[in-house]
């Protein structure tokens, strides 16, 4: 769909609540994308939330993206906003996946300090400590031991939970798409493997095949290389199914 990106009412529209601030002219971009919004909702509507929260959460987002655009900038309002309600979408998924009351700074810490502490133990030759990590990233050794903490309790999505109101679960689907993991690697992940691999990988797994995410996003959220994650998927494949084959020949269930 295209969503007027050359409408030259909204452009002035734009242009005048840049100037004003105006909340009725806000109001009325809003409600003139409000589409967009509803559309980036729908893509998200198989993951088993109820599409009027998904709705609510892509509204919110586009308030805010009609809040902060510039149209000085040449970048047509959609090529802005898309990504901003794409964003916000995945990261109510993404929260969704921890237990416990964690504030969000302590989330978005998580994967710096796990990149920080593998960089420092590289340069150490041993564990970086925790106050050795919050010099090196510039924060307190409260914030990092609270979100190593937090990491311990997050927990990827089931895989197996209903996905809509066929009863389809998201292993099943994503056996059946043409995906790059095949049946076997989607029975892996539904055994409960995922829970053995340490934190980066678990969070690489559920990015890569609960958040849909491409290496590069995942990249992106972790702050690593996009190699670095094709690495450590790789490496989380590899090690579930070596689980798998310990407690087939065991007969120890992995659960």
């Amino acid at each position: 769909m295209e969503y007027r990106r050359n409408d030259p009412e909204l452009a002035e529209l734009f242009a005048r609540y840049k100037r004003t601030g105006n909340v009725t002219l806000r109001n009325q971009l809003v409600v003139a994308y409000m589409d967009l919004a509803t559309s980036m909702a729908r893509r998200f509507q198989s993951r088993g939330e109820p599409l009027e929260d998904l709705e609510q959460v892509a509204r919110l987002a586009l308030v805010r993206a009609v809040e902060r655009f510039d149209p000085d900038h040449g970048v047509p309002f959609p090529g802005y906003a898309i990504p901003t309600l794409l964003g916000e979408l995945k990261r109510y998924f993404r929260d969704k996946t921890w237990s416990g009351s964690v504030r969000r700074s302590i989330k978005e810490l998580l994967p710096r300090v796990r990149t920080a502490a593998e960089e420092l133990e590289l340069q150490l030759g041993r564990p970086a400590k925790p106050a050795e990590v919050a010099e090196h990233l510039g924060v307190s050794v409260e914030d990092v031991i609270e979100a190593l903490e937090a990491g311990r309790s997050y927990k990827a999505a089931s895989l197996s939970a209903p996905r809509n109101d066929s009863g389809e679960t998201l292993g099943s689907s994503l056996a059946g798409k043409g995906n790059t993991i095949d049946l076997a690697t989607t029975r892996l992940m539904l055994s409960g493997l995922v829970g053995h691999l340490d934190e980066r990988k678990q969070m690489i797994i559920h990015g890569r095949f609960v958040d849909d995410l491409s290496q590069e996003e995942i990249a992106r959220r972790l702050g690593i290389s996009q190699m670095h994650v094709s690495r450590l998927l790789r490496a989380a494949l590899d090690e579930m199914a070596e689980l798998a084959r310990a407690g087939d020949d065991s007969g120890v269930s992995t659960q």
